[in-house]
């Protein structure tokens, strides 16, 4: 992270801004925004307007041409803001488990390794990759993530501070999950240990489908500030939604195609 942070300072322009929130998005025209009364930046006919306010700061904006939406849990509440009603992209949520495992049947695992999901009568019914075993930079082994369905309250991610409790509880690792993450890892190594399973940690997943609904893939959306933005695809605000399970994994390859799709855009 160091390295690839020093990439972003050193290049032209670029600055890691922490701290801050973005409290507003709102498309950018133009000719709209001469009308209105907002100066001529020139170079930028069509892009984003992105409000922030640091802590200790004045809220401040920033215009850019092209927006990359990638924050998280979070990314469809962005996107859903501007778009009409009848567009906007619901999202359920999951909490997966991860547990840290010491003890038999792993001795000559060197990667990861993905059980085969099970489908059911529909090939796509599954609803996660499995519970797979994965290996840390010291090459240490986990097994995770499972699925839990959970119900947000009403008021979403961004809610009050009882709301916030409520995801904190969830992200507090315990035992209950461990027998059925056994079961499953059993499926495909059959000489792990329960006892050596432990809680590790635990994230929530954010899905595009609901329960049942089967398995849906990452998703990256571009939208435009208008139609004539978009039928020249210019000013692209490009969304990563859904991204689960890989997507710690996927990070790197995931940023550059979304750098490359926006050079193409562009170009």
């Amino acid at each position: 992270m160091e390295s690839l942070e020093k990439d972003i300072l050193d290049s032209e322009g670029g600055e890691i801004v922490y701290a801050t929130n973005v409290v507003r998005i709102d498309p950018y025209q133009q000719s709209t925004s001469l009308v209105q009364g907002a100066p001529d930046v020139g170079a930028i006919d069509h892009g984003w307007v992105v409000q922030a306010h640091s802590e200790g700061e004045e809220p401040y904006a920033v215009l850019a041409r092209n927006l990359i939406n990638s924050s998280g849990l979070s990314s469809t509440l962005v996107l859903n803001a501007f778009l009409p009603q009848e567009k906007r992209i619901p999202m359920y949520y999951a909490r997966g488990s991860y547990a840290s495992y010491h003890g038999p049947g792993v001795s000559s695992v060197k990667h990861l390794i993905y059980p085969c999901p099970h489908t059911g009568p529909n090939a796509h019914a599954f609803e996660s990759l499995g519970t797979h075993l994965t290996l840390d930079l010291q090459g240490k082994i986990r097994f995770g993530p499972d699925i839990e369905w959970i119900d947000p309250p009403a008021s979403d991610i961004k809610g009050n501070e009882e709301d916030s409790d409520f995801w904190t509880k969830l992200l507090v690792p315990d035992e209950s999950r461990l027998h059925d993450m056994h079961q499953a890892v059993r499926n495909y190594l059959p000489g792990v240990a329960f006892d050596g399973l432990q809680p590790d940690y635990v994230g929530i997943r954010p899905k595009l489908i609901p329960p049942g609904g089967g398995f849906q893939d990452f998703s990256i959306r571009s939208h435009y500030p208008d139609v004539d933005a978009a039928r020249e695809r210019r000013g692209a605000m490009v969304s990563l939604l859904g991204i689960e399970s890989p997507g710690l994994t996927s990070t790197l390859a995931i940023a550059e195609m979304v750098v490359e799709d926006v050079l193409r855009l562009e170009a």
